[in-house]
């Protein structure tokens, strides 16, 4: 999925204005919790700090949104300009609407996201599908388990807060919607988290729905993995609610007693001595161990171009995701298929795939041999 961008399979904006399914709105704080960070990621698009508490752009759009959705109407982006410029209620608490949140305020808020909405590159965030969480977890009728990767590395700062609050903000109404559980339902993968859960006071729209995921999900089936390079820049409460840790080479101090204080700081000797590509492996209930990562077939060619990307996803999509719909994947396109002008469709390119359970055994060593270099004479490989 490339939300912004028709490269991949687009993502709907219009459709994260829709009220969310009844069992959730039966959920009071799920609903409360979604309305905030829908509207924490909508001021976030105009460059907008927010406080859900005290800023009045925030309480107001607030009440309208979550007005509507408990009526069960679908708002868009429109109908919610409309609705702040000329609110369909009277008082905020205590106070009328005008003197909360002055005409004149409202206006110059309505003006920003109007003119965000009325900009040609926002087209591709009002067409593709809709973020739909229930079917994007549904197991296909083969057994085949889908996996959803969203690629922001073409948006701008401020829409890759925006679209990331919102989907966040999705997956843990979701989460508040499952039974209980010790079973896994469902992994949220997030690489590079830096920058989008930093420590107080810095408060972007992203951070409150991952702390509450960090926090709460894994009641609900729903883990968490979090990947940075940078742990002094990721707050210390969602730090605090790891439970498990694989900890590489720190090179500064600063780092190993940030991420070291939460844990035993004892254990600075053995992160300063790790080596490449080896790991501290910490339980939060006790105990730890160094490991090294096996070999792995990876070129590190760095990110996708927008280009590639258009040529691995499926060329006839459906309009949002159903339940019988196979998991794509999908190598790495050859030079050829990257520099066609027209992308050969994803059957048609060459496809290799590595079993996970036989990767490295026994079943592969014909095909490695027939790949391998003859052996040296003093037989080292």
């Amino acid at each position: 999925y490339t939300p912004g961008s028709e490269a991949g399979i687009s993502v709907d904006l219009l459709g994260m204005l829709a009220a969310p399914p009844a069992e959730q709105l039966r959920d009071l704080e799920g609903l409360r919790g979604l309305v905030r960070d829908t509207v924490s990621g909508l001021l976030g698009l105009v460059g907008r700090a927010t406080d859900p508490v005290r800023d009045p752009a925030h309480v107001v759009l607030s009440h309208i949104l979550e007005r509507a959705w408990t009526a069960g109407e679908d708002l868009d982006l429109e109908a919610l300009i409309t609705r702040l410029v000329d609110p369909p209620f009277e008082k905020v608490g205590v106070f009328p609407t005008d003197r909360f949140f002055p005409p004149d305020d409202r206006m110059d808020l309505a003006m920003g996201l109007n003119g965000v909405i009325a900009s040609p590159a926002f087209a591709a965030w009002i067409q593709g599908v809709a973020l739909d969480v229930d079917s994007m977890l549904t197991v296909g009728s083969d057994g085949r388990v889908p996996v959803s990767v969203f690629s922001i590395a073409h948006l701008p700062e401020s829409e890759r807060h925006f679209f990331v609050a919102l989907l966040l903000g999705r997956v843990l109404a979701w989460s508040r919607s499952q039974p209980g559980t010790e079973r896994l339902r469902a992994v949220v993968f997030f690489d590079e988290v830096a920058g989008y859960l930093p420590p107080h006071p810095h408060n972007p729209a992203s951070k409150a729905p991952l702390l509450m995921l960090m926090k709460q999900a894994r009641a609900m089936g729903l883990g968490v993995v979090l990947s940075t390079q940078n742990p002094v820049d990721v707050d210390y409460k969602a730090l605090s609610n790891a439970g498990i840790w694989a900890i590489g080479r720190l090179r500064t101090e600063q780092d190993r007693k940030r991420l070291l204080k939460g844990l035993d700081p004892s254990l600075d000797a053995a992160v300063q001595g790790l080596g490449k590509r080896q790991f501290l492996l910490a339980r939060a209930k006790g105990g730890h161990a160094v490991f090294s990562t096996r070999w792995a077939m990876c070129y590190l060619r760095g990110p996708f171009t927008r280009r590639e990307i258009s040529t691995l996803r499926p060329r006839r999509a459906p309009p949002s995701p159903t339940p019988d719909r196979p998991s794509v994947q999908a190598a790495e396109p050859s030079p050829a298929a990257i520099e066609a002008d027209t992308p050969p469709p994803l059957e048609q390119v060459d496809q290799v795939y590595l079993d996970p359970r036989v990767a490295h055994g026994a079943r592969l060593g014909p095909v490695l041999q027939a790949q391998s270099q003859p052996p040296r004479d003093d037989g080292r490989t």
